[in-house]
């Protein structure tokens, strides 16, 4: 009898775990997709014109509708390139620096 307890327990705390883990990484994922958004001016025009795109060849009935029809949307595009836009985040953010760096060095030179 306590086995059965104590498996449900563990299946439940295996499932907030796991819905834990799926939120933090998302997290993730939204904040470097924004460092992108924010660095890379190509990024940018091109996901703002994607989103004006979806936003009329969508259909909705109101804007409610229209809105979560846009977030599902961006959660999934979020999803898919998840790890790549990891990566490019962090490439946008270490050539900044690279480059203050260096300006850094020829204020110091003269």
């Amino acid at each position: 009898m306590y086995w059965i307890v104590v498996s449900i327990l563990a299946v439940i705390g295996l499932n907030f775990f796991m819905l834990y883990w799926k939120g933090v990484k998302e997290r993730n994922y939204i904040r470097c997709f924004l460092v992108q958004i924010l660095l890379d001016e190509k990024t940018y025009e091109f996901q703002k014109e994607g989103l004006k795109n979806l936003i009329v060849d969508m259909e909705a009935k109101d804007a409610l509708e229209l809105s979560h029809r846009v977030n599902s949307s961006i959660d999934r595009l979020i999803n898919q390139f998840g790890s790549k836009t990891l990566l490019a985040s962090h490439s946008l953010l270490w050539e900044i620096k690279k480059e203050s760096l260096k300006q850094n060095k020829i204020k110091n030179a003269f």
